[in-house]
């Protein structure tokens, strides 16, 4: 006996092109009750992992000579920033980024962009806040 397939018997099959962001995924044909059902292949427009939350890390020396380790996070639309000594164990939370960290965070994202690692509108987010943090004259 067979049944006709209905989109519900599709499940969104992950691909490299849906984990670093794209809009397309491959959609595969779910296995009905010890039979499959043969059919081909189509693209659906996936979700995007928008609520995913992205962590972009970086080290840089300090004028003491020190390892600073810093941490931005994008989540719900929100960067967040925080920073500690290689030598603390506590880290601490920068509610301003400041604008030296914005400017390292916009070269880190757009050599990500570069090779398709995160989106462009990071990239653009990025550069409005270098915009606001800079002082007007």
């Amino acid at each position: 006996m067979s049944r006709s397939v209905e989109a519900s018997d599709y499940l969104l099959k992950p691909s490299i092109d849906t984990i670093f962001g794209c809009q397309w995924g491959t959609a595969i044909p779910l296995v009905v009750t010890g039979s499959v059902a043969i059919e081909p292949y189509i693209q659906v427009a996936s979700i995007q992992a928008a609520g995913i939350m992205k962590k972009h890390e970086w080290r840089e020396n300090t004028e003491e000579g020190e390892t600073r380790l810093v941490t931005a996070t994008r989540h719900a639309g929100k960067w967040k920033l925080r920073s500690r000594l290689k030598k603390e164990t506590e880290w601490t939370e920068h509610p301003v980024i400041p604008l030296g960290d914005l400017e390292t965070l916009h070269e880190l994202i757009s050599n990500k962009y570069q090779r398709q690692r995160a989106p462009y509108e990071q990239v653009l987010e990025i550069e409005a806040l270098i915009a606001l943090a800079k002082p007007s004259n």
